[in-house]
């Protein structure tokens, strides 16, 4: 299946994956929203909940950055398709070390029935080439017009550089 030009197949969410799927929030915290967000998961489904970093907040070259520093948090490198995130390890970093400060400010929390679409999982051998698909991300306001992505980009960095 395909979302936005990205492939993978549809399969339930579980930590330590990366998702693509259609999204529309109850609320926008921020005042804008991804209507396809690129989600690793950090915390599975829990009372409907999921919690991850979505990368698309980030323009491409922060997360290949923020991506190769992940990196000794994955199960196996080089990436099978069987790796996965060590998601409670690299979840304390997120909130705790400033090397990691653009995965805290992505960190979103994830209502699954508020989920219009299939959730496709992205093959672990092509998390880094799915993070680098540009025009991918399509963020939206409160009133479903369209929000410059560098804009957002740019909000995200500022936010960082803060924390």
């Amino acid at each position: 299946m395909k979302i936005r030009g990205i492939e993978g197949k549809v399969k339930p969410i579980i930590t330590g994956n990366m998702y693509v799927f259609r999204y529309s929030p109850i609320t926008r915290v921020s005042g804008y929203y991804d209507l396809f967000p690129l989600v690793m998961v950090t915390k599975g489904i829990k009372n409907g909940v999921f919690e991850g970093l979505n990368f698309h907040y980030m323009e491409i070259k922060r997360r290949l950055e923020l991506f190769e520093a992940m990196r000794k948090y994955f199960s196996d490198n080089p990436l099978t398709n069987d790796s996965r995130l060590l998601a409670k390890s690299f979840r304390k970093l997120i909130f705790s070390t400033l090397k990691f400060r653009d995965a805290k400010i992505s960190f979103k929390k994830y209502l699954k029935r508020r989920i219009t679409s299939a959730a496709i999982q992205i093959t672990p051998t092509e998390w880094e080439n799915t993070i680098s698909i540009p025009k991918t991300e399509r963020f939206l306001t409160v009133g479903n017009a369209g929000q410059n992505v560098k804009q957002v980009w740019r909000e995200t960095l500022k936010r960082s550089r803060r924390t």
